[in-house]
């Protein structure tokens, strides 16, 4: 137990003070701002990368979602469509396909999911 407390990192204050004063002797009182910018910027540097890497991954998903063609004529469909507009072929992959009981995907038609057994509802003919 910790007499003043936890810290950065769940370091307590007399292991910061030991870790200080390490870093003073190594490296100097003229080197230890710049250390401080270093580690500073390298971790902005991080901080952005993993920012844009997020957004790439996401624009990638809505632009994968929002370019579904007709698997009959190539035709650009609507978000969801179950048909399409210009040919009328029935768009099973546009369907989303999922179990309802697991989430697990399952084969077009199916009336039972693969996974975990459960029966999958109808969807009503319109």
């Amino acid at each position: 137990m910790y007499l003043f407390g936890a810290g950065i990192f769940g370091l307590g204050t007399p292991e910061l003070i030991i870790i200080a004063v390490i870093l003073l002797v190594l490296f100097g009182p003229k080197q230890i701002p710049k250390l401080g910018r270093m580690f500073g910027s390298t971790m902005k540097e991080v901080k952005s990368g993993i920012d844009e890497a997020t957004k790439e991954l996401q624009s990638e998903g809505d632009a994968d979602a929002s370019n579904a063609g007709c698997t009959a004529c190539g035709a650009e469909l609507a978000p969801g469509a179950a048909f399409c507009n210009s040919c009328g072929a029935e768009q099973v992959a546009a369907i989303a396909a999922g179990c309802i009981s697991c989430g697990a995907e399952l084969a077009p038609g199916a009336a039972f999911c693969n996974e975990c057994g459960a029966q999958q509802e109808k969807k009503a003919d319109a």
